[in-house]
């Protein structure tokens, strides 16, 4: 019976791991970037950092402006949650990396333990 590292599958998951953390990482850290840029963008987050006081002057103003403050906040919320897939996605990459690093040295140190073993009988 082998040992699980060295099975091929399992040195191909963790190759797929450390894929598919740089992959979330990257996916994190464009949609970080496009929601900042949308965020600057919202009405309501401009007056909001320029300290404005707006008094609407009717329904319709006063609605796109609490449309516009719900979506900041689903925005702000959004971007927040992609910090978290940035931090699952370096664990995921370091994982999947560290475990192939380790099956590697092993695996050397298995093949380099028989020719040591032989060089010495030979004496």
């Amino acid at each position: 019976m082998t040992r699980l590292f060295q099975k091929e599958w399992f040195r191909t998951l963790l190759l797929m791991m450390f894929i598919a953390g740089i992959l979330l990482v990257i996916f994190a850290v464009v949609q970080y970037v496009s929601l900042s840029y949308q965020i600057g963008q919202n009405v309501a987050y401009q007056i909001q950092t320029q300290n404005q006081t707006i008094d609407p002057q009717t329904i319709n103003e006063a609605q796109s402006l609490m449309a516009a403050d719900m979506s900041l906040r689903e925005m702000l919320n959004a971007r927040d949650s992609m910090l978290i897939y940035f931090g699952a996605g370096l664990i995921l990459a370091a994982l999947g990396f560290l475990g192939r690093d380790l099956i590697n040295s092993r695996l050397k140190k298995e093949a380099a333990a028989p020719a040591l073993t032989g060089q010495g009988e030979s004496r």
